[in-house]
């Protein structure tokens, strides 16, 4: 006759499992601080190695002299040249910021 561990399986299983689904609540707040750091960390460019953390890309085309430009200015300043495009753009939105809110409330609106 077989015996029966239907009930040291329950007891095993119960000790087991008790406490170790999360809330929702403690997962919503988990996301956005993940959110968050994912954030923070596009913002200074140190998302290599980090799974999970990557830049958000974009294909663009330059003309010769341009990325002429790019590559020789990006060497000189001793940035790649992701990071001395990002700083002339960062230049550009601080100068136009007025504008660039104008806007953003405009398509908005939209």
């Amino acid at each position: 006759m077989a015996k029966d561990y239907t009930d040291k399986l329950k007891n095993v299983s119960e000790k087991f499992f008790t406490g170790i689904q999360p809330t929702q609540e403690t997962h919503n707040i988990q996301e956005e601080h993940e959110v968050q750091e994912v954030y923070e960390a596009q913002q200074v460019q140190q998302t290599q190695g980090k799974k999970g953390f990557k830049m958000q890309r974009i294909n663009m085309a330059f003309t010769p002299d341009n990325i002429d430009f790019i590559r020789i200015m990006a060497k000189i300043k001793g940035q790649t040249m992701t990071q001395f495009v990002n700083s002339i753009l960062d230049q550009e939105r601080e100068a136009k910021e007025e504008v660039y809110q104008e806007a953003k409330k405009l398509i908005e609106k939209l």
